[in-house]
């Protein structure tokens, strides 16, 4: 027989000696035959030993190179394709239980070893299973000397030589000494209780004893002695009533601290639910004030199910609960802030470069209400707090919960900003609008609470000036609106012209581009200056680029400027001849030459002829000429070269 072949025959006889028991051993499993798979299994053992025994001898005899396949048929374990996982699992778990039977000092930690290779068991399954099996054994020993109080050194180094002869995984060891020490604990310290000195000291004994390390303990610690910590900082808040504590508790707090194992974390996190647990009623009571300041009776009745008719408070906030439960809203924030100020509840971080000082916070309200609810809580705080009065330490309080109420609602410093931002364009622009309405420009004093108001809501000076800006252009324009719509048949004075432009120069205002009027408007402004102008001889030919200077002022170009005075000077000069006529007819000739005399101040701008009503004839031009020519006579024989003009000038107006 060649030496192939014979390693064949040896392979497969090899196979058959460990996998024959093997099969009869997953079959009694499955029967629940314990003692006949324990039994086979133990044969699967002896058999793979005695495997190894032969091939060592052939390979020693040269029959077996150490590469042959025979030698390496059960490296890896057996094909356990067709057998479950959970069928090999309990076969594993009788075989440990069979091998401890007897006792540590008899366990045949090789045999368990050899049956782990040959059932494939991973890790994480023998974990599974020393836990399961040994688990108790560890369990009942550590317990034993627990309750003896046998917790010194011989003792713990027996449980060493018990774990190492059992070989029980890390794991296994962790979880049972934590489960030990956690039953202990919750024995000392559960409901509330606050262990004496005795049971801390057991409990420190047993960490010892047991190798558990300090930070796992702490995390037990944690859970088990939160009510007890939580409870003492709770009786400590309302040894004032205010809820802040006194600084000569502190010093207790972190001596029971330390009894309960608590690391500085942990005491942070715990004092901080205390905390938060007295907040919930401070809110609650924040919200009912609120409402009230802000909901009508019937609306708190609807929403409370209570007849607020039987409120003192609705009593003497009238019909709209606002006045008395605005002021006792605000004193429940400042009472909040109080104790967020007398707790250390915030930190502050300043920056260097720009001395600007954030705020974080320890607990916030985020969670007690709707977000939604709480941005209008703040919202009402805040527009209360600009009518807020008070003696200066009221003021300083109000100052102080302006820079921490946001954070202590839980509301972002981003969103604050927003906020105060639409809080502070309604302030601001009712306050503009009240005294542009009064005084109808801004004076410094005024100034002076426009920036208080821009502060203490923290508004950037860029939005600020362009809503100061925008405020007056639309006071402006309102009010040209106004005066325009109010003036009789429409007609512009140039009293009001002036007083626009006077007013927009005030503030700052280019009532060329900035008030946004249409062209025709502002022709008329313009022509209404000018005519005032030229009526009051402020504007005579011989300074008449001061009719340039309005155009300039009104931003009116040359051809629209050009165009309407021309048609303003006709229209002048056609209304005066008309009424100058009418008045000769009436045998009025001193209301006629008033006519006269100021339609040349017009006409002296364009001196032509002009297009006449159809009513005044030849005869009425001539007769108004005669009678003008007969008021200015001389009758010293000096010709006067003045009066001369304006007999040409108005001979030229009426066409003679």
């Amino acid at each position: 027989m060649s030496s192939e072949a014979a390693g064949s025959v040896i392979l497969s006889l090899v196979q058959d000696m460990v996998n024959e028991p093997f099969e009869e051993a997953i079959r009694f499993v499955r029967l629940d035959n314990s003692k006949g798979a324990v039994a086979r299994l133990k044969d699967m053992v002896y058999s793979k030993e005695t495997a190894e025994i032969l091939l060592d001898k052939l390979v020693a005899a040269g029959a077996l190179t150490e590469d042959s396949p025979a030698c390496h048929a059960l490296e890896g374990g057996l094909d356990l394709e067709a057998v479950k996982e959970a069928d090999l699992t309990s076969a594993y778990r009788l075989f440990l239980a069979d091998s401890l039977n007897e006792g540590a000092d008899d366990y045949d930690q090789d045999s368990v070893a050899i049956m782990g290779e040959l059932l494939s068991m991973t890790p994480e399954k023998t974990v599974s299973v020393y836990n399961e099996v040994c688990g108790p054994m560890l369990r009942a020993r550590l317990a034993e000397g627990i309750a003896a109080d046998d917790l010194g050194e011989d003792a713990k180094k027996a449980n060493q030589a018990f774990v190492a002869k059992l070989q029980i995984p890390a794991q296994v060891y962790e979880e049972v000494t934590a489960e030990l020490y956690k039953n202990k604990l919750a024995a000392c310290s559960g409901g509330g209780k606050i262990m004496t000195l005795e049971e801390r000291s057991l409990l420190d004994k047993m960490r010892e004893f047991l190798d558990l390390p300090l930070e796992k303990c702490q995390k037990m610690h944690r859970v088990s002695c939160a009510g007890a910590y939580v409870q003492a900082v709770q009786e400590a808040m309302g040894a004032g009533g205010s809820g802040v504590i006194n600084t000569d508790y502190y010093a207790g707090l972190t001596k029971l601290a330390d009894r309960l194992l608590l690391g500085e974390d942990d005491q942070r996190a715990l004092f901080n639910d205390a905390v938060k647990a007295r907040l919930q009623p401070m809110m609650d009571e924040l919200l009912s004030q609120f409402e009230r300041s802000v909901l009508n009776k019937q609306q708190l009745a609807q929403k409370t199910g209570k007849d607020q008719g039987e409120d003192l408070i609705a009593k003497e906030g009238g019909g709209a609960l606002g006045l008395e439960s605005g002021a006792n809203m605000m004193l429940e924030v400042v009472n909040m802030v109080d104790f967020y100020e007398g707790n250390n509840l915030w930190e502050g971080t300043t920056d260097e470069a720009t001395n600007a000082t954030t705020y974080t916070y320890r607990v916030d309200a985020k969670g007690m209400a709707e977000e939604k609810m709480l941005e209008e809580v703040y919202r009402q705080f805040t527009v209360s707090s600009f009518q807020a009065r008070g003696s200066p330490g009221q003021q300083k309080r109000y100052a102080l919960a302006q820079t921490h109420f946001a954070g202590i609602l839980g509301i972002g410093a981003e969103r604050e900003a927003e906020i105060k931002q639409d809080i502070g364009k309604v302030v601001y622009s009712n306050y503009v609008k009240q005294l542009l309405t009064s005084k109808g420009r801004i004076e410094q004093q005024d100034m002076q609470f426009l920036v208080n108001i821009q502060q203490v809501l923290k508004m950037e000076d860029e939005f600020c000036f362009e809503l100061l800006g925008k405020l007056q252009k639309n006071f402006l324009r309102e009010q040209i609106d106004k005066a325009i719509g109010g003036a009789s048949a429409g007609k512009i004075t140039g009293e009001l012209a002036k007083s626009v432009r006077d007013r927009a120069d005030s503030m700052g205002i280019d009532v060329r581009e900035e008030l946004k009027l249409d062209m025709t408007l502002k022709s008329d402004l313009f022509l209404a200056e000018v005519e005032s102008a030229i009526k009051s001889k402020a504007v005579t030919v011989d300074n008449k680029e001061l009719i340039e200077d309005f155009q300039d002022a009104w931003g009116i170009p040359n051809d629209v400027a050009t165009k309407d005075f021309t048609r303003m000077v006709e229209a002048k000069c056609i209304a005066g001849v008309k009424s100058a006529s009418q008045d000769l007819n009436n045998s009025n000739e001193r209301s006629a030459v008033r006519y006269i005399d100021e339609l040349l101040g017009y006409a002296q701008f364009i001196p032509q002829a002009v297009q006449h009503d159809a009513k005044v004839s030849k005869a009425d031009k001539e007769k108004v000429l005669a009678t003008y020519t007969a008021a200015k006579a001389s009758f010293d024989g000096d010709t006067d070269p003045e009066v001369t003009a304006r007999l040409e000038l108005l001979s030229t107006v009426l066409g003679l």
